[in-house]
């Protein structure tokens, strides 16, 4: 069974604002890597439990899932005191690998990919309450609708730092993209974006050309400019698999 941490899998809620450092501004020029110190403020452990998604509810509220044990979990984070405790343990499908709200905060849904069933939780007090499953019974794919050959294009290619990137986010601000590598190297990771005033040093601003800027628009600089190693989060090949801001 996996050892992980429930909320150290996602410790950009702890560190989230000196990854940032949303008060510091750089020169255009290359950026020099770990240019941050970032620090694990809280955790909250619990062995043989694999924390694969978590969803954050102002203003103290974080869910995850427990992907191997067929449980999602609430924790209550008080960020005076860096401490996270765990409140509910409730029982749902075997897979969650995904967790949502609706659109005022009162329904969550867990998506399983193990079992083909939807989870819809009832968390109008905060509180997890089974409210309903849908459960899918279509066939398998491949998708007859599905497009014949892809529509995207990659147009680079920017190293996470370490192998098996699990997930990646954006910044509250969306001038940094957060990525996890569950195996080796650096487990969390913020690689600043190009076209964002905030992080991109001018290199957009001092472009050639408007065509030029656009080009260059949403890039990612290469050298991260705050990291964490992955043993930070635990055993080795078992680490960060969610990262979010909060």
């Amino acid at each position: 069974m996996r050892f992980a941490s429930l909320l150290l899998n996602a410790a950009l809620a702890a560190a989230a604002a000196p990854l940032s450092r949303r008060g510091s501004r750089q020169a255009p020029g290359p950026r020099r890597a770990h240019q941050a110190a970032p620090r694990v403020a809280a955790n909250a452990t619990e062995a043989g439990t694999n924390p694969s998604w978590l969803a954050f509810r102002e203003p103290n509220l974080l869910y995850a899932v427990d992907e191997f044990n067929a449980v999602t979990k609430l924790f209550v984070i008080d960020r005076d005191s860096n401490t996270i405790q765990l409140v509910q343990n409730a029982a749902g499908s075997a897979g969650v690998v995904h967790l949502e709200f609706n659109l005022d905060k009162t329904r969550m849904v867990g998506s399983s990919f193990g079992t083909g069933v939807i989870d819809i939780w009832d968390i109008t007090d905060g509180t997890l309450r089974l409210f309903k499953q849908i459960v899918s019974n279509d066939p398998l794919g491949p998708n007859a609708n599905r497009q014949e050959a892809p529509t995207l294009t990659s147009p680079e290619s920017i190293s996470s730092g370490g192998s098996v990137p699990r997930m990646f986010s954006l910044s509250a601000d969306e001038n940094l993209l957060f990525s996890t590598n569950q195996n080796s190297g650096l487990g969390l990771v913020a690689l600043a974006r190009n076209g964002n005033t905030a992080a991109q040093g001018g290199a957009v601003a001092a472009a050639a050309d408007f065509s030029a800027a656009v080009e260059a628009a949403g890039t990612l600089v290469s050298s991260p400019i705050a990291a964490l190693d992955v043993n930070i989060f635990g055993d080795a090949n078992f680490g960060p698999q969610f990262a979010m801001q909060i």
